[in-house]
């Protein structure tokens, strides 16, 4: 007859068995190629809202930024949140304060710019230039 410590200990051997086959899993899973894959939006993307240029530094995994250096008071590396969803593009101020929604097109991403209710078209194209982010 077995005792529940026999049984404990049977298990226990077929967690430790079971723990580096997990292990190679998360780790394929985590360094497959398809994890580093780029978005079809990451990069510098310039745009200009009324008569300020701005810059979107965008990596939809995280990490986006935004400049708008010609402000009265210039803003450099704030901090953004960007998603695509299909061809839907959404750029938004982690502020809340301001939002870009467009659609990707080729090299372009043509929509509107939203800040505190007031709202102008803006088309964003992918830079070639090298930016600060």
């Amino acid at each position: 007859m077995r005792t529940a410590k026999t049984l404990s200990m049977k298990m226990q051997g077929r967690v430790r068995t079971f723990t580096p086959y997990l292990l190679i899993v998360f780790l394929l899973i985590a360094f497959s190629p398809t994890s580093f894959a780029k978005s079809k939006i990451d990069g510098d993307w310039e745009g200009v809202v009324d008569k300020y240029p701005m810059v979107f530094h965008i990596q939809v995994g995280g990490g986006s930024t935004v400049d708008s250096p010609k402000q009265a008071v210039p803003i450099y590396g704030m901090p953004i949140n960007a998603s695509l969803n299909g061809k839907n593009v959404r750029l938004s101020m982690l502020s809340g304060t301001a939002t870009f929604e467009g659609t990707l097109d080729g090299s372009r991403i043509v929509g509107t710019f939203s800040q505190a209710g007031s709202k102008w078209p803006m088309t964003l194209t992918k830079s070639s230039k090298k930016h600060k982010s």
